[in-house]
């Protein structure tokens, strides 16, 4: 399995276990990536993701790329500013953006990694949670506001009102 902490290096350092995975005679290489993962997306970590998929389609190895979108832990980063500014920063104008629970993305990794490859050869799995919340609004479900503070929120200049349940949940789907 090829997963590492993404940086603009990420298709050269994910690229070495590919190419001695491959000398090695690998049989089947799984790839944790992100979700959408383009050459022409505007996002910088995506067009990273995909130079090292390309690299691994080129190395002829079967494979499996598992792409999740945000994942829910990350949303703990916005704490600070929630509790100092009342805000928190997140690039995806009014689009949705679903937020999965990283012990849910092992769970797809660990049933991929211990069944038959052939299952998977070749497979893309976009990992998202059951619906992607909008992050503001009278029906927000931001994981940021729901599990890290009881106050109301916002960003990009909207509010974003807690749900009533301060009870941290695991996304499903």
């Amino acid at each position: 399995m090829v997963c590492s902490a993404a940086t603009p290096r990420s298709p050269e350092l994910q690229g070495n276990p590919v190419e001695e995975g491959r000398r090695a005679g690998v049989a089947h290489l799984v790839k944790l990536s992100a979700s959408c993962a383009g050459a022409d997306c505007p996002a910088p970590i995506k067009r990273w993701h995909h130079a090292t998929e390309a690299h691994i389609v080129r190395s002829g190895l079967t494979y499996t790329f598992l792409r999740p979108n945000g994942f829910m832990q990350n949303t703990l980063k916005w704490a600070r500013t929630i509790r100092t500014k009342g805000e928190f920063y997140m690039p995806v104008g009014g689009a949705r953006s679903s937020q999965i629970d990283a012990r849910d993305i092992a769970a797809v990794a660990a049933a991929v990694l211990t069944s038959d490859p052939r299952e998977h050869d070749g497979r893309i799995y976009e990992i998202t949670g059951p619906q992607p919340p909008t992050l503001w609004g009278p029906r927000s479900k931001s994981g940021g506001c729901r599990n890290v503070c009881s106050t109301s929120a916002r960003t990009s200049g909207t509010r974003v009102d807690p749900p009533t349940s301060t009870t941290p949940s695991r996304s499903r789907g």
